[in-house]
């Protein structure tokens, strides 16, 4: 169901109105034998795969195609009471700017028909089709009430982080501070090895002058970087345009900066 919020007069009180509202059963008692064995099919293909995330309440996380999908076995009707909210980070913002709000797409279980949900032999099925534009990072989470279930972020693009990081291993950085910067191509590269979560907890700036343009592209870990084997890569974007001057480095949002290097 759905419903809109109105200001209240007088004492400051407030008014719901009630658009619309239904109530069905989530697994209906009747199922057409032939889509009660596609769930099932569908389930023991994405079973048999790796999985991306494993987390609290025995989910787990996987990519099959053009969706992502989140299992559970055993599962109760109880085990889906919470809301599930998805946030997808794009690999590279540029392409998808329109599309996003504050750099990611929310989806909501409870006002988006984008996720399906299927509980069938005491085993459950979430599933989302994944967007048109390219995925880097997944984060997800249920939360019943106030009360966060389970959380986990995972990224798609590993591979991506690895290849860049076997480029610049063996050369001279650009500028070194907690993290090494190297330039690849479009890219500004930022490595620290070893690394642990502490060392990316806080946001990064990336401030960049191409002639009379000035950019603002600070970005958080979560988004543009993977920690992987003991070390973490984080990737950013830079301007097409030559660039005359770059500042970067971490800082803590009312505290200032943690280190900075020029380039």
């Amino acid at each position: 169901g759905g419903g809109g919020g109105g200001g209240g007069g007088g004492g400051g009180g407030s008014a719901v109105a009630v658009l619309w509202e239904t109530e069905f059963p989530f697994d209906p008692a009747e199922r057409a034998p032939a889509v009660t064995a596609a769930y099932r099919r569908e389930y023991a293909a994405l079973a048999e795969r790796p999985a991306l995330a494993r987390r609290v309440g025995n989910w787990s996380a996987h990519v099959l195609h053009d969706r992502i999908a989140f299992l559970k076995k055993p599962c109760h009707a109880g085990d889906l009471r919470g809301r599930f909210f998805l946030r997808m980070y794009p690999a590279d913002p540029a392409d998808v700017a329109h599309e996003l709000t504050a750099g990611a797409l929310a989806l909501r279980s409870h006002s988006s028909s984008q996720l399906e949900q299927v509980r069938v032999d005491g085993k459950c099925l979430l599933r989302v089709a994944l967007p048109r534009w390219p995925v880097a990072t997944i984060s997800a989470r249920q939360e019943n009430g106030e009360a966060v279930l389970w959380e986990t972020t995972f990224h798609l693009d590993v591979e991506r982080h690895r290849r860049a990081w076997a480029a610049v291993r063996s050369l001279a950085p650009l500028a070194r501070n907690v993290f090494d910067i190297h330039r690849r191509g479009g890219d500004l590269i930022y490595v620290r090895d070893p690394c642990d979560e502490g060392d990316v907890a806080a946001r990064f700036f990336l401030h960049v002058v191409a002639g009379a343009t000035r950019a603002n592209l600070d970005f958080d870990f979560i988004v543009r970087g993977v920690a992987d084997d003991g070390r973490c890569v984080a990737m950013a974007r830079l301007p097409e345009q030559d660039i005359d001057r770059i500042r970067t480095g971490q800082f803590v949002p009312g505290e200032g900066e943690l280190w900075s290097v020029e380039l």
